[in-house]
């Protein structure tokens, strides 16, 4: 079990388990996602399945942010 300290905080929690998701554009991983548990316990899929319908929109806004960098650069 890990300690957290809250940013801009005087609190503090313990972090029974974190789950991540890679953030990845053109095979270069560019950030993750993640989800931790205060309390004890193990995630289950549906904390996963969460996890990754959020990342799909990232993903995606990422990709469509880079083809407006490129379109831009042909003019």
């Amino acid at each position: 079990m890990f300690e957290l300290k809250v940013p801009f905080s005087k609190d503090r929690g313990f972090i029974g388990s974190i789950l991540c998701a890679p953030l990845q554009f053109r095979g270069e991983k560019f950030g993750v996602i993640e989800r931790i548990h205060k309390i004890s316990g193990a995630f289950t899929q549906q904390d996963q399945a969460f996890i990754e319908l959020l990342s799909h929109p990232l993903k995606i806004a990422i990709q469509t942010q880079d083809r407006f960098k490129e379109a831009e650069k042909k003019r």
